[in-house]
């Protein structure tokens, strides 16, 4: 028989909580626990402790990484619901999660994604679309081509503003 009660002395309760969410498929309450254990713990009615207090930061964004490559096609409107906060917090993290995903992502549910949270990962992000054949060189050598062009000439004004 399962002992809840000593796995709830082992790991904190919120850590317990998240687990159960994750178990019944609860992926709302899920993120949504892990994306404040991550970046607003302070606002949380009691402090975390245990391992949950351990989610702060970095290690609860690479949490919701884990927990989004687990998450199935039907889940999608909730996956694009999180990935913003993953990729704002850890725009490395967030492209890893959007890459790694089975069945891949089509590119043009994620360029928005990538635009809005994390605009200079865009290229890095269609470089690796690429490499990973989600897309052909024609679908996306327009964008990259305005891209690498937008970089060039924000470090050409970047330039000219320091020397002068």
């Amino acid at each position: 028989m399962y002992n809840f009660k000593r796995r709830c002395d082992h790991y904190s309760t919120r850590l317990v909580l998240l687990l159960v969410h994750v178990e019944c498929r609860r992926h709302a309450q899920g993120l949504q626990l892990l994306q404040q254990l991550s970046q607003r713990p302070s606002e949380l009615p009691t402090p975390p402790s245990g391992a949950a207090a351990d989610l702060k930061g970095l290690p609860g964004v690479w949490a919701a990484v884990r927990y989004l490559i687990g998450m199935q096609p039907q889940d999608l409107q909730l996956l694009t619901a999180h990935a913003g906060w993953v990729l704002a917090a850890d725009p490395e993290a967030g492209l890893e999660a959007l890459l790694d995903m089975s069945p891949p992502l089509k590119p043009d549910l994620v360029m928005p994604l990538m635009q809005e949270h994390a605009p200079t990962y865009t290229a890095v992000y269609l470089e690796s679309a690429l490499d990973l054949g989600l897309v052909s060189p024609g679908e996306v050598h327009s964008e990259l081509l305005l891209i690498y062009l937008h970089m060039a000439l924000e470090e050409e004004r970047e330039g000219e503003q320091r020397c002068g």
